[in-house]
């Protein structure tokens, strides 16, 4: 498996923030972190380090709100040129959507996914079970921090005041009217999820950075990157990492696939064979693993449908059964 990374921007906006914010500026672990910015020539370190420092901030800090305060002040800088694309782009749509796609190039350990219900958006903040398990400390922190960055851009990008419909965080209920204050809604600690869920209508406006000419410019040199940072790596799994960044809630076209990889259809065809699969054979697992994940939510069949990209209930349970031998019906009453 991948090591588990985080860029260095975020390292590096974490330090600052420490500096600038802990009544003890001795940070004798904060002097390690310098100096492994310092010599790591790559545009991420490992997360492991970066979790160490973070726990020792935190408690430092004696904060236990240390991500909450945290994400009130970041900015797009401290997701470089990700940043630099969502702030150039034609809406928060568009903007959302190109997060999503080259978010690998910020962290591998925390995931973006962009959902769209019938009538609301839901942004839902996945984390790498290893990262959470091992460092529980640093990591919620990080989500945390995540979720309230997201939340102030999308007010900064608009000039437009808006506040989520739900926030849902797995956090300890401790200080709540913090939470609620932060987010301006009434917000749900202890959950068993961390997702925010806006009215649909705020997809459609227009950032006020836009740049079309740049946008594309920024989208060249991250493809560049991504495939770079991936280069050997096993192709299928960063594929797949990236169909599922780019659900919403359609399955990505394999030419989408391609131009964020900055390769040629055919090329990636045939890397893919060489790899002894298809783009098709992985969109099939990934749609199997969906299809399972959406039925445990108690979501109805259509609901599944819709979600899975599917214009005919019908078409879903036919497919759900080649799957698995059963109907999704026949599944739900076995879970």
């Amino acid at each position: 498996m991948k090591e588990l990374y985080i860029s260095k921007l975020l390292a590096e906006s974490l330090l600052l923030y420490t500096e600038r914010n802990l009544i003890d500026k001795e940070l004798n672990f904060g002097n390690t972190i310098k100096d492994l910015l310092a010599i790591n020539e790559t545009s991420a370190i490992p997360y492991e380090d970066y979790a160490r420092f973070y726990e020792y901030t935190i408690n430092a800090s004696k904060d236990s709100l240390f991500g909450l305060h945290q994400g009130e002040k970041f900015n797009l800088a401290a997701l470089g040129i990700v940043g630099q694309i969502i702030q150039v782009s034609p809406t928060i749509r568009v903007g959302i959507e190109k997060c999503c796609g080259h978010f690998n190039l910020i962290s591998n350990v925390l995931q973006i996914e962009f959902q769209l219900k019938e009538n609301h958006l839901l942004l839902v903040f996945k984390l790498h079970p290893e990262a959470k398990n091992k460092f529980p400390l640093a990591t919620k922190h990080l989500v945390l921090s995540s979720m309230v960055f997201a939340y102030k851009e999308l007010e900064f990008l608009t000039l437009y005041k808006t506040s989520p419909l739900e926030v849902k965080i797995d956090f300890e209920s401790i200080k709540k009217k913090s939470f609620d204050r932060v987010f301006n809604t009434s917000v749900e600690l202890e959950s068993d999820v961390n997702q925010m869920k806006f009215r649909i209508e705020i997809l459609e406006q227009k950032i006020v950075f836009s740049d079309y000419e740049l946008l594309q410019v920024l989208e060249n040199v991250a493809c560049a990157r991504f495939q770079s940072q991936y280069q050997s790596d096993n192709l299928s799994g960063v594929i797949t990492s990236m169909i599922y960044s780019l659900l919403n809630p359609y399955i990505p076209s394999f030419e989408l696939i391609a131009d964020n990889l900055n390769m040629s259809p055919r090329n990636l065809q045939r890397k893919l064979k060489e790899e002894g699969t298809s783009y098709s054979k992985l969109v099939t697992e990934v749609k199997k693993k969906l299809a399972v994940d959406y039925l445990k939510k108690n979501l109805s069949i259509k609901e599944v449908s819709y979600l899975m990209g599917y214009s005919e209930s019908g078409t879903f349970v036919s497919a759900f059964k080649k799957w698995y031998g059963k109907t999704p019906g026949h599944f739900k009453l076995l879970l």
